[in-house]
């Protein structure tokens, strides 16, 4: 990384007004010889749609992981 690119995004960070989130849970929960992180965060949508379209491509609900999950949360375990 370059000297410029960190100044840019250093200048983007700052530029941003950062909020709490009303609801702001998280937690560590021991499992099969390591411990696994959880965070929910819940607050008013202040993204455009066209932002949430771009974020929804990049990281998509649908994949194989959030679906085991998913189903281990189900299971209990």
């Amino acid at each position: 990384m370059t000297a410029a690119s960190t100044l840019d995004i250093s200048s983007d960070v700052d530029t941003q007004t950062w909020r709490r989130h009303p609801a702001d849970l998280r937690l560590t929960v021991p499992f099969v010889g390591c411990d696994l992180y959880f965070t929910v965060v819940a607050g008013p949508e202040r993204r455009s749609t066209a932002r949430r379209r771009q974020e929804r491509r990049r990281h998509p609900v649908r994949t194989l992981g959030n679906a085991a999950f998913v189903l281990l949360a189900l299971a209990g375990c």
